[in-house]
């Protein structure tokens, strides 16, 4: 991995923060002054975010001690700044679940559906920046044991249903009686980003299938689900905004981390992309 690419995801990951930052000054000015001034935050977050493009797009290259020092430092101020972060994406979330309780025309109403679902995605893609941050600093316990599979992936689509439907799509999974060796706590992260993946990919009212299947000594958690995508692949690496992640609406930060997880648990997640017959995700776990 060449210096450029291995600073790169830190460089996507400081283009998130920024336009976080930027959507706090949104906030304030909604709420201090009005809503006609948060188009000078909505410009600022447009800046930022820009800068941050300029920062992910530069190509400078360091030695390899100075690339090691300087993820270090960005790391450090990642896993900082995440609770502060956080609190202007949850503002913002319940400031547009407030107005949508309101009667209004339905061009505004779209306008805050707009806002919602935008919210959503940036504190989707927050999660998954800083659960990576900490899962390359170390700070990520792993503790396997035997997982019920059913218990799991019925949890998980219950978690994702209301999102499901806001999007008018079909989630359901294939009930099971297979077990895992996992973590619990990760395996309810990794499927947690792998469905927020399948439901940001699939098209309206297309459907979305978690089930499992025995392979050898493994089980397979394989997540099927609709797509555009135009050129069959398989991969098994995903580095932000690089390859198949660079397609994709978050960059692929949500892959990445639950990429990350399975292989703390020792396991492995790819990703099959079919012309015409959508995507299927695969999390291999050891059979318990």
């Amino acid at each position: 991995m060449t210096e450029h690419t291995a600073r790169r995801p830190y460089r996507l990951a400081f283009s998130v923060v920024l336009l976080a930052l930027g959507l706090q000054v949104i906030l304030q000015d909604i709420l201090m002054r009005g809503a006609c001034f948060a188009v000078g935050g909505l410009a600022l977050a447009w800046i930022v975010c820009r800068q941050g493009r300029g920062c992910e797009q530069a190509d400078v290259a360091l030695p390899a001690s100075d690339v090691v020092e300087d993820q270090t430092s960005q790391r450090d101020i990642l896993l900082g700044a995440g609770h502060d972060l956080r609190q202007p994406v949850q503002a913002i979330s319940l400031f547009a679940a407030s107005l949508a309780a309101y009667p209004m025309q339905d061009a505004h109403r779209k306008l805050v559906a707009g806002i919602e679902s935008g919210v959503h995605s940036l504190s989707g893609m927050l999660e998954a920046v800083f659960g990576i941050v900490k899962l390359q600093a170390g700070r990520i316990a792993c503790q396997t044991q035997i997982v019920v599979l059913e218990d799991a992936l019925a949890q998980a689509v219950d978690d994702k249903l209301d999102l499901a439907h806001e999007r008018q799509l079909h989630l359901r999974h294939a009930t099971t009686r297979r077990q895992v060796q996992a973590d619990p706590s990760l395996l309810k992260l990794a499927l947690g980003s792998m469905l927020e993946h399948a439901l940001a990919q699939t098209p309206g009212e297309g459907g979305v299938l978690l089930g499992s299947r025995r392979r050898g000594d493994e089980v397979w958690i394989e997540l099927r689900h609709g797509g555009k995508a135009k050129l069959a692949m398989q991969q098994d690496v995903f580095i932000p905004g690089e390859g198949y992640c660079d397609t994709l609406t978050d960059k692929g930060y949500g892959l990445a981390y639950a990429e990350g997880l399975a292989r703390l648990m020792g396991g492995r997640l790819e990703v099959f992309v079919m012309p015409e017959k959508g995507c299927l995700l695969r999390l291999s776990l050891q059979a318990a």
